[in-house]
């Protein structure tokens, strides 16, 4: 009974409402247009108004502008359609802003009773006619029917009054069109983060993660604001999802400010924009705090100013910031301005949209998307340019820090050879002297003479030899070049013995050498070589020293694996205690009690990678530690 009264009224009204709106004749819709200069307004200030009074109330004003900003009150529409075609038409309404909370559409046809749909974003979509991400309306026209649309728009975001009306194949289109966007869109950007997050797992940059970071939130602030997840109907409220695109921009925005930061240091170089930076995030985090309190409906004219404020500020800044930065020199600076550009550029059409500067059309709609889309590739492109910057430094660094662990291996061997110089260095002088005083008394006569010069001079001699054997020793195992070569691996790894016969000795430690020795041999380079092998002996005698290890013992093997040859150097000194044992491969990170520069083992693993195209690996075994070094060139 309520609607055929509601019914009644509305035919009885029909004359004065008609009077307040153009008659739209949907016969002659080619394709989508707005339906704005046939429409009327009416604001509700005191958000009471039923239909009735709206119908009656004779201040309706002709809608000029779709976007009418932040209202803290409804407002309604009112637009009438007819059909001049003999044959029934069929049309879609749909809202232009996908956001919008709520829209209280109702219906009057001159054949049909009232209809009312409730529509908006706070509205579960599957209400709606047509799944869309916008609010949408489907109606079929008979010839000669009117249909009168009358709109309650009631939202906390800014009110978009228009409706736009299209035929099937234009909606499904646009439909269609958006969908892929925002798919390509969603695909890119997933693809971008999990690569970045990748890179920063291996590199522990963190520029790379707060990359992911922002281009997570970038997304999910397009996705909510544009209705994609209400479209998904992940299960999540409409109000969640309403509410996750002020807090995601909000985030998004700290995330686009922390970013320089660590990507050009800007505490190191740039100091005067770090600290601009370092304001702007600290307002960043009161725009959160201010997104939620306007969620909860307050401080509702500050917000708007303040957000307006901060938004331009902070994209003036880091544009200006990425025109320095080009200045300077610093790798990915124009990718970054590139990316940061086209996107400033999109918040800015963006605010002015919402704030109806701009109106709203396909075309903005995809400009920003699109700017947003070459936003996150560009800088990307600009984490790329970073890693072949790193590249260069980490060569550098491990070409510095090789030859720094080939002087300090330098300085060990020179210790070496001191003290093994210094027992025949004495006794070459007791012998100097001795032989000074036979001579000082030669009444002792030639024949006794002769006699101790022939035992004291053949000694003389094996000093002489043994102490040229060391140097010749020294000068083989440090004067190899770079040059790859076939070489006898246990010739060498003799050698390194010979070089640490003090210090074996010195941990009281006995050698042992497991397997053949003679019979191998390797294609690679023997100086990197060496120096792993060199490293990891000397590292287990400090061990074995340092921790005063009663029968200590290194066992070597040599081992055929495929293609390769496998050395295992294995002490009985206690094991490897660092956790994880992986960690001892890490800069910096020594197991050692005192004396450990946590380089040795790092530079060894490097060499033993990158030049010798091997692997090394650690372990502990029952008695210590036991390590594996696989190089690749084994010649049969």
């Amino acid at each position: 009974m309520e609607i055929i009264r509601l019914f009644a009224l509305f035919l009885f009204m029909l004359p004065v409402h008609a009077a307040h709106a153009d008659i739209v004749d949907v016969a002659t819709i080619s394709e989508t247009r707005s339906l704005l200069s046939q429409m009327r307004f009416l604001e509700d200030p005191s958000s009471d108004m039923t239909i009735e009074q709206v119908l009656e109330n004779p201040d309706w004003q002709p809608l000029t502008r779709s976007n009418q900003g932040y209202r803290k009150h409804p407002v309604w529409t009112l637009v009438r359609l007819t059909n001049s075609d003999a044959e029934p038409q069929r049309v879609i309404l749909h809202n232009p802003r996908p956001g919008l909370n709520y829209l209280d559409v109702y219906l009057i046809s001159n054949q049909n009773p009232l209809r009312r749909l409730q529509l908006g974003s706070l509205r579960p979509v599957s209400d709606q006619s047509i799944i869309s991400r916008h609010s949408t309306v489907v109606l079929d026209i008979l010839n000669e029917e009117w249909i009168t649309v009358a709109t309650r728009v009631q939202s906390m975001g800014p009110y978009e009054l228009d409706w736009k009306i299209s035929g099937t194949a234009d909606f499904s289109r646009y439909n269609l069109n958006s969908y892929l966007l925002f798919g390509f869109f969603g695909g890119l950007a997933v693809t971008l983060i999990l690569y970045n997050l990748t890179v920063w797992r291996s590199l522990k940059d963190n520029a790379y993660f707060l990359y992911g970071v922002m281009a997570l939130f970038s997304l999910l602030f397009q996705y909510a604001l544009n209705g994609i997840f209400r479209v998904l109907d992940m299960g999540l409220s409409p109000l969640l999802i309403f509410a996750s695109g002020f807090i995601t921009s909000s985030l998004f925005v700290l995330a686009m400010i922390a970013f320089p930061i660590f990507f050009f240091k800007t505490a190191r170089t740039m100091p005067q924009m770090h600290r601009m930076l370092m304001v702007l995030a600290g307002f960043s985090a009161v725009a959160i705090i201010l997104n939620i309190a306007y969620l909860i409906g307050l401080f509702l004219d500050f917000w708007v100013v303040f957000m307006a404020g901060f938004l331009t500020i902070t994209a003036s800044l880091l544009v200006v910031l990425g025109i320095q930065a080009i200045r300077l020199g610093l790798p990915g600076a124009r990718y970054y301005l590139l990316g940061q550009g086209a996107y400033q550029m999109a918040v800015v059409l963006q605010w002015a949209t919402i704030r109806g500067w701009v109106r709203l059309t396909e075309t903005t709609e995809y400009f920003i998307i699109l700017a947003t889309m070459l936003d996150i590739t560009f800088l990307s492109f600009a984490l790329g340019s970073r890693i072949k910057s790193l590249s260069v430094e980490k060569s550098t660094y491990q070409t510095l820090s090789l030859a720094q662990s080939r002087f300090t291996s330098v300085g060990k061997a020179v210790g070496m050879i001191i003290h093994q110089w210094k027992a025949p260095m004495v006794r070459l002088g007791t012998q100097i002297t001795e032989l000074r005083g036979h001579l000082a008394h030669a009444d002792a006569g030639p024949l006794e003479f002769t006699k101790r010069a022939a035992r004291i001079l053949p000694t003389m001699e094996q000093d002489l030899q043994d102490m040229g054997r060391t140097i010749d020793e020294f000068g083989m195992f440090y004067a190899s070049g770079d040059e790859k070569e076939l070489f006898k691996p246990g010739r060498i790894i003799n050698d390194i013995m010979n070089l640490l016969q003090k210090k074996i000795n010195a941990a009281s430690a006995g050698v042992f050498f497991d397997g053949e020795w003679e019979t191998f041999r390797l294609n690679n380079y023997p100086r990197y070589f060496s120096h792993v092998v060199m490293t990891i002996i000397d590292n287990a005698l400090d061990i074995l020293a340092e921790r005063n290890v009663a029968n200590a013992e290194i066992r070597i093997r040599l081992q055929p694996q495929g293609k390769s040859l496998a050395l295992v150097i294995e002490d009985n000194g206690g094991g490897i205690r660092v956790n994880p044992i992986s960690d001892v491969f890490v800069p910096f990170v020594s197991h050692k009690k005192k004396e450990g520069s946590g380089l040795g083992l790092p530079i060894a693993k490097m060499v033993t990678e990158e030049h010798l195209h091997g692997s090394i690996s650690a372990e502990n075994t029952r008695r210590g530690a036991r390590f594996t070094v696989i190089v690749p060139g084994l010649n049969p």
